[in-house]
């Protein structure tokens, strides 16, 4: 499955097991990440997440997206739906060949930027979603985010 990567321990994401996945969507300009992340907000909403957390996942991709294309090259994205800790679960995956964060921690922290922005991108999308992890190096990062998929009485 071309989303196996992402489950994998090395990108802090345990145990995802897919049952519907997607091949990588390129993410080169804005149009392209808006179209990514209708397509999250189509397929969450068919998985019946409310529109609370709609809003709450369709922001954190299109901050993460917009990171990957500022920051990186050749963005690619996925969306899987599976299993996650038991529940069912929308995974994001989002991943570029940049040159990745020098300072993970400085990063995180609302205000920190590298660019004049506001730097709330990073650690806004890791408040948003239900699991977060992030991988850099050198030679690209990779943002996986976790959305659990309940009821709409519970959300």
């Amino acid at each position: 499955m071309p989303n196996e990567e992402a489950s994998s321990e090395r990108h802090g994401i345990l145990h995802f097991t897919p049952t519907n996945s997607d091949l990588p969507f390129g993410i080169e300009t804005d149009s392209e990440l808006q179209m990514f992340r209708r397509k999250v907000m189509r397929v969450s909403k068919d998985e019946g997440l409310s529109l609370l957390a709609l809003t709450r996942l369709g922001t954190a991709v299109s901050e993460i997206g917009r990171n990957a294309l500022r920051y990186g090259r050749h963005a690619r994205a996925t969306i899987t739906v599976g299993m996650y800790e038991g529940r069912r679960a929308i995974e994001i995956d989002i991943f570029d060949e940049g040159p990745g964060i020098a300072n993970i921690d400085a990063a995180m922290v609302d205000g920190f930027s590298t660019k004049k922005s506001m730097g709330k991108g990073l650690g806004g999308a890791r408040r948003l979603v239900d699991r977060f992890s992030l991988e850099t190096t050198p030679t690209g990062t990779r943002v996986v985010m976790i959305q659990f998929i309940r009821n709409a009485q519970s959300q």
